[in-house]
């Protein structure tokens, strides 16, 4: 295995495995993990386009979970990034942002909706950029899909927060700054 390993290292020119009769290292200082720059990103709060179009999806999506160890691990570990994007997003939507940043806040907000179409924080955010960037309509339909969304898939209207947020884009009035529940 390990020589198998080496050899798709070095046909790219990388020799990150350490080994011995005894251990076995892998020194990652070559290598950057999308993953962990973007939890980095998000616990710095650091709200820009590069630390958004870090997450891509579900992490490992596809690959092959050949043990339940490693599903396990997976899952857990799809769940934590899954909260920080929302949170990330959530956080940005509360914040002025540069139009790329809004931007990507979007894209994120989007590929996270695609994989959970009920988020309702996401939803709420997504209606507060579009609202800060004067694109009311824009903001309403979100509303809308929103309320159709947790309609079909819960059977339940949107929450307070997120009705408030709908008359405050109606009214044409500034949001506030709600919780980011």
């Amino acid at each position: 295995s390990l020589a198998s390993l080496r050899r798709v290292f070095r046909s790219v020119k990388l020799e990150p495995i350490n080994s011995d009769r005894t251990t076995v290292t892998f020194d990652l200082s070559a290598f950057t993990i999308d993953a962990v720059a973007f939890a980095q990103g998000c616990a710095a709060s650091v709200l820009t386009a590069s630390v958004a179009d870090l997450y891509q999806g579900a992490l490992l999506d596809g690959a092959d979970t050949a043990t339940p160890e490693f599903e396990h691990w997976v899952v857990q570990e799809r769940q934590r990034l899954d909260r920080l994007a929302e949170q990330f997003i959530v956080a940005s939507s509360m914040s002025v942002l540069s139009p790329a940043d809004a931007e990507a806040a979007l894209q994120l907000a989007r590929r996270q909706l695609a994989q959970d179409r009920i988020l309702e924080p996401v939803y709420r955010a997504i209606m507060r950029i579009y609202h800060s960037r004067g694109e009311r309509a824009t903001a309403l339909k979100y509303y809308a899909t929103c309320r159709d969304m947790l309609n079909e898939d819960l059977n339940i209207a949107p929450d307070h927060e997120t009705e408030e947020l709908y008359r405050d884009i109606l009214m044409d009035r500034p949001a506030a700054q709600a919780s980011t529940g």
